[in-house]
């Protein structure tokens, strides 16, 4: 009788497995692919050349502020210059716009929510903006 109940067990927990799986491969590989890399390029040319992250963002990001006005802020917080890894495990799209939520672990270990909008302009994926605070989702709360 003991049998049967492990046998659920390990189906439930291949169940699991194989869910974890699709929804890794369906975010690396499905329509959120090209929003993802485009805001880890953004995160990645933030730490070799902040000036060409804010030149290669969307034109509503730079109509927000000058690209000395961005510098400053990544110089009150130079975390975002220091990002180590990202991981979205939120994603929508509606109309070319992707909004992306997710963690960044920084070089000293700290991890930080993450926000990102992005647009499709001409067939390329650009970051609108970033929050660094972003409100909670309804199952978050």
């Amino acid at each position: 009788m003991k049998i049967i109940p492990s046998l659920k067990k390990r189906a439930k927990v291949i169940a699991v497995i194989s869910l974890l799986a699709f929804t890794v491969s369906f975010a690396a590989c499905g329509p959120f692919k090209a929003p993802t890399d485009a805001a880890k390029a953004f995160m990645a040319e933030l730490r070799t050349d902040p000036g060409a992250a804010y030149d290669h963002a969307s034109d509503g990001f730079r109509t927000s502020g000058t690209k000395d006005e961005f510098l400053s802020f990544l110089e009150v917080y130079p975390e975002m210059t220091q990002v180590a890894d990202s991981s979205f495990n939120n994603w929508s799209i509606e109309n070319d716009v992707a909004v992306l939520r997710g963690t960044l672990t920084f070089d000293d270990g700290t991890t930080s929510p993450i926000e990102f909008t992005l647009q499709k302009i001409n067939g390329t994926w650009l970051v609108s903006k970033f929050d660094l605070s972003p409100a909670p989702l309804e199952d978050e709360e």
